[in-house]
């Protein structure tokens, strides 16, 4: 006489890697000494005169810029309104913290302050790898409501630090 047994599978995926853990900066810095910090706070930097303006930056579609690589996505990709701003040799060799530093500039400003913290930003000396800047001639009414956030003002952000 058969038995009749119920057909079970259990499969379970055991290659499915666990969420990295995310460095707490500012409990990193409240463990420094303060005075040792200030000693070694780089406050000023060599400016980049090479560094494009920002209409240069809005046409750019991966030239190179002085040591960084401007590019702006949504010439390359129709959908992403930023102008990314990447150097060709990162100072940073590790990995990525996830530090930022969010920057929001009045529409009529960006040019303005697009040209006076690029020269900064792209500074031979400076801790930053890579930043973007809204792409304001980008902006459309229709956007969905998530996107919208970025029509406020110009975000200057995604500052990495080495």
């Amino acid at each position: 006489m058969p038995i009749n047994r119920p057909a079970f599978n259990l499969k379970l995926n055991t290659a499915i890697a666990q969420p990295t853990v995310k460095k707490d900066a500012g409990a990193e810095l409240r463990r420094l000494n303060q005075s040792e910090v200030r000693a070694n706070t780089q406050t000023r930097f060599a400016v980049n005169h090479r560094a494009p303006t920002y209409d240069v930056a809005q046409s750019a579609l991966g030239e190179n810029h002085g040591g960084w690589t401007a590019a702006n996505h949504f010439k390359m990709t129709g959908s992403e309104v930023f102008i990314h701003m990447d150097r060709l040799e990162p100072n940073c060799k590790g990995e990525f913290a996830g530090d930022k530093i969010h920057l929001s500039v009045a529409p009529e400003d960006v040019p303005n302050a697009f040209n006076a913290i690029g020269k900064i930003l792209q500074a031979s000396d400076s801790p930053v790898d890579s930043w973007k800047v809204t792409d304001m001639k980008c902006l459309q009414a229709e956007m969905p409501a998530a996107k919208q956030r970025v029509a406020l003002g110009a975000q200057i952000h995604n500052l990495r630090q080495a």
